[in-house]
């Protein structure tokens, strides 16, 4: 019984059933679109934490309001005006979400421009970081390093990574396209 999946002779080349991809071809849709990666997934998740984080303690000190002093702590760690690093990555995970060929050409620009989306999502965080936290010292200094460094580590990676580039390049084709010359019948 032959494999199905095999490493091609060249440049690490996958093929399945003589079809040729550039990377393992358990990581492209239905679609034949490659998909995001694990660590792209994860640095996404790294700038919408914010977003997640007031909503979460926003909704529990609704719920329980002046029940005890964590909530008041964790409050104040979860500033709302972090929010806004999160509105490029949630503009994008819009546009992951609606990545189809049927997609409009607004979901497509969007989703072409992913990695100008990071960093734009990067330097909003940083900004905000070091606005918030330089003249009143709230954040101590290897906390401050820490969440800097992150950020040039991950617009690094997605700038500088073959595979996140390629996966910002792909869309599924809109099969209407394809067509050039009416059918015959």
């Amino acid at each position: 019984m032959p494999y199905l999946y095999q490493r091609g002779p060249r440049y690490g080349v996958n093929t399945l059933n003589s079809s040729k991809f550039k990377y393992h071809f358990l990581r492209y849709n239905r679609y034949f679109s490659l998909k995001p990666s694990p660590l792209l997934i994860g640095i996404s998740l790294y700038f919408v934490k914010d977003f997640f984080i007031v909503l979460v303690i926003g909704a529990s000190a609704f719920k329980a309001r002046g029940a005890s002093d964590e909530i008041t702590n964790l409050i104040d760690l979860a500033s709302p005006k972090m929010v806004f690093a999160s509105i490029p990555i949630l503009i994008l995970a819009y546009a992951w979400i609606h990545r189809n060929p049927e997609a409009g050409n607004f979901v497509r620009w969007i989703w072409q421009r992913g990695q100008y989306f990071i960093l734009a999502a990067a330097i909003i965080n940083s900004t905000l970081i070091l606005s918030s936290s330089w003249p009143t010292n709230s954040i101590s200094l290897t906390t401050l390093l820490t969440v800097l460094s992150l950020n040039i580590v991950a617009i690094c990676y997605v700038f500088r990574s073959e595979e996140v580039c390629d996966t910002f390049a792909d869309f599924p084709e809109n099969n209407e396209s394809k067509k050039t010359e009416p059918e015959i019948l």
